[in-house]
């Protein structure tokens, strides 16, 4: 396993940037069946980290699954069509609604004839 430690310095000139890595030696507890060296947090977790399932025996709990924060496609596509009708509306309404607001025959209606 490679250990990876990156740092960035924007105020520096030049060469802002820098990498580097150091070897680790993997205990027993991290190794694979198939020699793999995989991180402790990744054991009993119900994915196949090392690809022969060895990370996933000996549990003594169910895997956490994380819930997703998302929303269905059926909850999305919903809101597409209700969006689009909406934007429809108003594409049709709002010219009818500026052109009565803007006309004096719209100010005349509520009280009548205007004398002049």
């Amino acid at each position: 396993m490679i250990i990876y430690n990156y740092t960035a310095d924007i105020k520096a000139a030049g060469n802002a940037f820098k990498f580097s890595y150091s070897p680790h030696v993997c205990s027993s507890s991290q190794l694979c069946k198939n020699g793999i060296c995989m991180h402790d947090d990744w054991k009993c977790n119900g994915i196949n980290e090392c690809g022969d399932f060895t990370d996933e025996y000996n549990c003594t709990s169910a895997p956490t699954v994380l819930e997703s924060s998302g929303v269905g496609v059926a909850t999305f596509v919903l809101m597409l069509f209700i969006m689009f009708f909406t934007g429809v509306a108003v594409a049709l309404a709002a010219p009818h609604l500026w052109r009565r607001v803007r006309s004096p025959r719209h100010y005349q209606s509520f009280g009548g004839p205007v004398d002049a």
